[in-house]
């Protein structure tokens, strides 16, 4: 209940903040000294994706809270000057109701006085009165939507029933990459698009994804980490972690990567699995699921599985994930 009125005070403060660029620099975040996820390696940093995200030529393979604060049950404690209970904290966004307007489908909006654009899909029978799940699918290196759009295929796993969104990168590092620091241009542009979309669509607080591989997955684990407030599940294939403290999680976790991977390395992303292990308060104990070299580590917080996949590969995208990630997000 805590978390989900996190979530739309959270969405709210997007809201009422005015849209263009700010000079935060992520000091609103909760230091969370042992939310630090993982160091990205060096090699990540020149991410060199170009043969290796969907759609630029790589080898791709595809198949088929509890509550905080004073526990004290006095009389009155939960009710208002009225004597009676609170409401519930909503989980819809304002956007319920509404028919969107063409501008949230345009795929462009500004950030810090830049044109920055996205792709969006939506349901064919879209209804303004269901709140869908939200997902964010981001590109790796020398990637873009296009490219993120046709390999992950996030829509067709969530069965056309969720609000996808694919945004380009900023070009950090001379590519169109991402700038993953917590008070970088995309991390805002991130949550500048989500502001939109809640303003004019239904989706659910609830349920706000987000998916990468390689450069991507690094810019899913960093939203995940800094705005675990907002966020409540991320999957991130072949890619690291970024060093910080700032983590604002815990969240449902889905990772995988190659144990022969030589642009991200194979112990970055052990490094960012024991990370959100530890964020999340998960033993060592494991079970294995589908599909095959996955495990899902016990002990997580409600809501905060993690699920760990390595496979005896180089650094490539397989779609299986994509598809796994989702069911994940799904069955929470």
């Amino acid at each position: 209940m805590v978390r989900a009125l996190m979530r739309r005070l959270s969405l709210s403060l997007l809201i009422l903040a005015a849209c263009g660029s700010t000079d935060d620099d992520g000091g609103d975040l909760a230091d969370a000294s042992s939310g630090d996820i993982g160091a990205e390696d060096s090699s990540s940093a020149a991410d060199t994706a170009a043969n290796t995200d969907p759609g630029t030529g790589d080898t791709t393979t595809t198949e088929g809270d509890s509550e905080s604060g004073d526990d004290s049950e006095s009389d009155g404690d939960d009710s208002d000057d009225s004597g009676e209970p609170p409401p519930p904290p909503p989980t819809m966004t304002p956007g319920c109701g509404m028919a969107p307007t063409g501008d949230v489908l345009d795929g462009v909006i500004t950030v810090r006085d830049v044109e920055r654009t996205y792709l969006i899909e939506i349901p064919a029978d879209y209804d303004p009165e269901i709140p869908y799940p939200l997902i964010f699918g981001f590109h790796g290196d020398s990637g873009d939507s296009s490219n993120a759009q046709n390999g992950y295929r996030l829509f067709d796993h969530y069965k056309g029933q969720a609000i996808v969104v694919y945004p380009d990168g900023s070009g950090a590092g001379g590519s169109p990459s991402w700038d993953t620091a917590a008070g970088g241009s995309d991390v805002e542009m991130v949550m500048a698009i989500a502001q939109e979309i809640g303003l004019e669509m239904c989706f659910d607080l609830n349920r706000v994804h987000a998916f990468g591989f390689s450069r991507g997955g690094i810019m899913s684990n960093a939203m995940g980490c800094y705005r675990g407030d907002f966020f409540t599940g991320i999957g991130a294939a072949s890619a690291s972690a970024p060093s910080t403290g700032l983590c604002q999680g815990p969240v449902a976790v889905h990772l995988s990567h190659g144990e022969m991977d030589s642009t991200i390395s194979f112990a970055s992303g052990t490094s960012a699995r024991d990370g959100w292990l530890g964020l999340n308060g998960c033993s060592e104990e494991t079970i294995p699921v589908e599909p095959e070299g996955c495990v899902e580590y016990q002990g997580c917080e409600p809501g905060a599985p993690v699920v760990w996949c390595q496979f005896p590969g180089a650094h490539s995208f397989n779609g299986t994930y994509a598809e796994a990630a989702v069911a994940l997000f799904e069955s929470l």
